[in-house]
């Protein structure tokens, strides 16, 4: 995983979902990543939403 510091734009919200019931080490891993990369705690008390 790879980003770039982007000095000139405003705070924004990271936002990562997953199926509730997913178990795969891949996604766990990716959220972690992601949410290490952005500075963010990992929120797991809320559900998955489905859009439609």
């Amino acid at each position: 995983m790879a980003y770039r510091s982007v000095t000139d734009l405003p705070p924004f919200t990271l936002c990562v979902a997953w199926p509730q019931d997913s178990r795969a080490p891949a996604v766990a891993a990716f959220v972690r990543a992601a949410t290490e990369v952005a500075g963010s705690p990992v929120a797991t008390d809320a559900p998955a939403q489905s859009g439609g």
